[in-house]
């Protein structure tokens, strides 16, 4: 069940420090950012505009499998933020845009909480707004469109892009040993050992928030044959959330099952 509560788009210009302007647009988007205007000299506070988006909440209870929300995006809009506010049972994750599109990314958290997401918007950006929940989890959501625009950490791009070889090569390790019989022990181990060399040097690399992360994934790696990754899902996941967050994902290269 889906409840909208509509309300005419409107613009509301809110005064704001510069350092806290950066912090109400990136807030739960901890490795990306955002243009900020320069401290006035004569000491009066920048102007921040927020576009209200229509509806302006979004209520509802379980997910929007069936029909995703899609919302007008006002004219001049570089990036959409939402303040998400879930209570039920389970994790929820949250995907604005088509997977497509460059831009387009999901976020997830757990439910009983209230969290904050930014995305970058394009030209062709499609405005499909889709929750995944349990189906007894009731949520709120507010959304926002902005003209300022998402930038995200190059240096944690970087970083997220140099753990996707690894992850997958683990992965498929395991996968391959565990689900389709076709790496035998021998080879498991030898790829295991290969990946770690490439994890150790991104632990040593890594220019990043992230690079403890990297630590904390070798750290826990698992030694049972086609169970490396299984302990390190905690780090791995950790990983996961700041790269959506930074709109530079982590994905993986699968070499069996496709």
């Amino acid at each position: 069940m889906l409840t909208l509560f509509l309300r005419s788009a409107q613009h509301r210009r809110v005064a704001v420090a510069s350092t806290v302007a950066a912090a109400a647009l990136v807030m739960a988007a901890c490795a990306g950012g955002v243009d900020t205007a320069e401290s006035d000299p004569t000491g009066e506070a920048p102007i921040l505009e927020i576009i209200d988006a229509t509806p302006s909440v979004l209520t509802g209870v379980g997910p929007t499998l069936e029909k995703p929300i899609m919302l007008d995006i006002p004219e001049g809009s570089n990036s959409f933020r939402i303040e998400f506010d879930c209570e039920g049972p389970g994790a929820f994750a949250i995907e604005f845009g088509t997977m497509l599109e460059a831009t387009a990314g999901s976020h997830r958290g757990e439910c009983s909480s209230t969290s904050e997401f930014v995305w970058p918007i394009t030209e062709s950006f499609r405005s499909a707004l889709r929750i995944f929940v349990h189906d007894e989890a009731s949520w709120t959501l507010t959304p926002a469109f902005s003209p300022m625009p998402f930038l995200t950490d190059a240096s944690i791009g970087a970083d997220c892009a140099a753990f996707v070889p690894i992850v997958s090569a683990l992965s498929n390790a395991d996968h391959g040993y565990r689900y389709y019989n076709a790496v035998d022990e021998d080879e498991w181990s030898e790829r295991i050992a290969l990946a770690t060399a490439d994890l150790d040097a991104l632990v040593a690399s890594a220019e990043s928030e992230l690079k403890d992360v990297f630590a904390g994934v070798r750290a826990t790696l698992g030694g049972d044959v086609g169970m490396a990754l299984d302990s390190a899902y905690d780090a791995v996941t950790t990983i996961h959330t700041a790269c959506s967050r930074n709109h530079t994902a982590v994905y993986y290269m699968a070499e069996f099952g496709g």
